[in-house]
């Protein structure tokens, strides 16, 4: 009896399968899925010139100019025998996109380029045109731009085009003028683990190439006239970031980030309040301020010509409006410093503009491609930084989203009265955190190893402050400026500023508010933001490969080891990942921003740092008077504070590191001070069964005009 009901169970499964699987079906099904996505393929331009942008980078060495343009002819050629061939004609476009995205990276590289400092230099006569100025909170002093370098010691071949100084105070400093100082100046700092941040080669892409800081007060050598519309307008900035961290007080730094987009007179506790509980964005002059500000300008302006019933019925007066609105904007962005940010959001509000001249609606994801395709070609080195990731994240989730939810969206507010619409617009803010949460969540979690758990009530409770509040009297204190009457819209915005930081404060201070997690490997980042423009790009059953990549991205980031040894690019900082997570550090006196960033990168941001013991045992480490040994995973580590007991050492570890030259050792890997010179910092990682993986920071970042140590192969 069980035998029938099992094969009658059997012959029922098989009856809703398929006799045989149809491959040309599937094919068929395969291409219907591709043909879909013919309407939208302007929208993967900026994802292949990305792709061409990421391949530069990544180079070992940097590649021949001719590389580029020498693809970009071949494409071509080819493209006009593709023409029949629509599969093959899509494939030429998108590799004529790479080949567009890689030269216009190697391009920037070649007019950027600078001599980077190669060594510390202390103390030395500096002088230089100061070309910006950013003001610290309270009284801890000034930070400088030097133009038009020259510092003793160094030829004509050596020189930065600029460099970097930190002053006292501002005293004597103001743009423009030509300055003499003696300072200490050292090269931007590499990475202080593979594969971290490179503030070398941010540096390098700004055109500076030392940072330092000065011994006293700066000497004015000459006045060097304005300079020119950008030094006019560097001046400007400096004087309103001045008035506005001196006029308001506790909240002057905010006011300056969001009135010029000076951001280091912020104190570090309200950064960090805003970082935990979501409200960093605020901060950061982008698609959110720059939609105020044109938006406000824009009501004003409609509201007054409305006012004059022979301009009102006469005239179309809504694009007056949005011709004032515009021009008031791109203002701002200039004032503003011109970031990423800033530039997509203007970008995109040129396009809204152009819309309302021509009485179309305008919001589409082919508006968020066209402005990646303009700031990858002006500036294809800002695809690597948090900020371009962030905001055109953002931005292309949330136009994704409100994509699908438009026609359901509009018949709700259609139909609806006050108390609705006052629901509708909580709701639209909650739906908007959420969504730009999401989609940016990867990469503040490989940026900054943290993401804010509470960010929905945050920006719930400060978004309608800094619309209703801040934004309004940000546009209002530039209409005073003119008349001297500025500080009457300061300390409305200080008012509104001290109600979000009290939102930020209390939020962040909350139990579990931030959720930490540890550095991510590139190749983590590479799979979620594969997943990521699959998602908002691709149309029908083509998402669920979006799915695959998210998983792979988390099978990544899970099951990836962390290195199990640290070791700073001075060798004189040391630490020991514990079977717990934690960190035990070789010293908590020296080098407090590489412990500081290391803590952050293995997620220990909350943690208290822990010493390794100068003598006794902790977990598997066993240190003595001369040093440390660590036995784990089948090998050993030894730790030497001197050059006693290094023979001894040399017989018994695979690895001996120490703070000062060492000898040679034919049985062991040594890392010492030449070692970490050559290199930089170190990671080791100790596997079962195999020998110590060992890797070093310019292992990763390769021969490359950014690496000061390589410079001296580069024209």
């Amino acid at each position: 009896m069980q035998e029938i009901r099992s094969l009658n169970l059997i012959s029922r499964f098989g009856a809703a399968l398929p006799m045989r699987l149809n491959v040309q079906d599937l094919w068929h099904s395969f291409i219907g899925a591709l043909a879909m996505q013919r309407s939208e393929a302007f929208l993967w331009a900026p994802v292949c010139m990305g792709v061409g942008i990421i391949v530069y980078f990544m180079g070992a060495r940097e590649p021949s100019a001719l590389w580029g343009p020498g693809i970009i002819l071949a494409v071509l050629g080819v493209y006009r025998f593709a023409r029949p061939y629509e599969v093959l004609r899509f494939a030429c476009l998108a590799l004529l996109c790479v080949a567009c995205g890689f030269s216009a990276a190697a391009l920037r590289t070649h007019s950027v380029y600078t001599p980077i400092l190669q060594k510390k230099m202390a103390p030395v006569q500096v002088s230089g045109t100061v070309e910006s100025l950013e003001y610290f909170p309270g009284e801890n002093g000034v930070r400088a731009v030097l133009g038009a370098v020259r510092i003793e010691k160094l030829g004509e071949d050596e020189m930065p085009r600029r460099v970097r100084i930190s002053f006292r105070n501002g005293e004597g400093l103001s743009v423009g003028a030509h300055i003499e100082v003696l300072a200490g100046l050292n090269p931007p700092s590499p990475p202080v683990l593979p594969g971290g941040f490179d503030f070398q080669r941010y540096m390098f892409f700004k055109g500076i190439g030392a940072v330092g800081f000065a011994y006293g007060a700066p000497r004015r050598v000459e006045e060097r006239g304005n300079g020119g519309l950008l030094a006019s307008l560097q001046a400007l900035r400096t004087r309103i970031a001045l008035n506005a961290v001196q006029k308001s007080a506790h909240n002057g730094g905010v006011a300056a980030a969001l009135l010029v987009g000076q951001r280091t007179a912020i104190t570090e506790d309200d950064q960090e309040a805003m970082r935990g509980a979501g409200l960093a964005h605020m901060l950061a002059i982008s698609g959110l301020h720059i939609g105020l500000f044109f938006g406000f300008v824009f009501f004003i302006v409609r509201f007054g010509l409305a006012l004059i019933p022979r301009l009102a019925l006469r005239y179309p007066i809504k694009k007056y409006a949005a011709m004032c609105a515009m021009l008031a904007t791109v203002c701002y962005m200039f004032l503003a410093g011109a970031g990423v940010p800033t530039q997509r959001a203007v970008l995109m509000t040129g396009v809204v503009f152009a819309a309302i001249l021509l009485d179309r609606s305008p919001i589409s994801m082919r508006l968020v491609a066209f402005a990646a395709i303009v700031i990858l070609l002006i500036a294809p080195e800002s695809l690597l930084s948090a900020s371009f990731q962030m905001s055109f994240g953002a931005v292309a989730g949330l136009v994704a989203f409100y994509g699908e939810l438009r026609p359901v969206w509009s018949r709700l507010y259609r139909k609806a009265g006050r108390v609705r619409r006052v629901g509708l617009y909580v709701l639209g803010v909650s739906i908007t955190s959420v969504v730009a949460t999401l989609a940016t969540a990867g990469f503040t979690l490989y940026h900054f190893q943290q993401l804010a758990v509470y960010g929905l009530p945050a920006n719930i409770l400060a978004m309608p402050i800094l619309a209703f509040v801040v934004m309004p009297f940000a546009v209002l204190h530039f209409l005073l400026m003119p008349f001297g009457m500025e500080r009457i819209a300061l300390s409305v915005m200080g008012w509104g500023i001290g109600l979000i930081l009290d939102v930020a404060h209390f939020v962040s201070g909350l139990d579990h508010a931030v959720l930490y997690g540890r550095v991510w490997s590139g190749f983590a980042l590479a799979l979620f933001s594969a997943g990521f423009v699959m998602l908002v790009l691709l149309k029908g059953r083509l998402r669920i490969i979006a799915a695959i990549a998210f998983i792979l991205c988390v099978i990544e980031i899970l099951y990836i080891k962390q290195p199990d040894i640290l070791i700073s690019s001075s060798s004189k900082l040391m630490a020991i990942r514990q079977d717990n997570g934690s960190l035990l550090y070789s010293d908590l006196q020296k080098e407090r921003f590489v412990r500081e960033q290391w803590a952050q990168g293995f997620g220990l941001q909350k943690q208290k740092a822990q010493k390794w013991p100068k003598e006794g045992q902790n977990g598997n480490l066993y240190c003595a008077e001369n040093g440390c040994r660590l036995e784990r995973a089948g090998s050993r580590v030894a730790f030497l504070y001197d050059v006693q007991g290094f023979e001894e050492e040399c017989l018994w570890t695979d690895v001996i590191i120490a703070p000062d030259p060492l000898p040679k050792c034919e049985r062991a890997r040594v890392i010492d001070r030449f070692t970490t010179w050559r290199g930089g910092a170190h990671a080791i990682t100790l596997r079962e069964g195999d020998a110590p993986e060992i890797v070093a920071v310019e292992d990763r970042r390769g021969r490359r005009p950014w690496v000061a140590r390589f410079q001296q192969e580069w024209p």
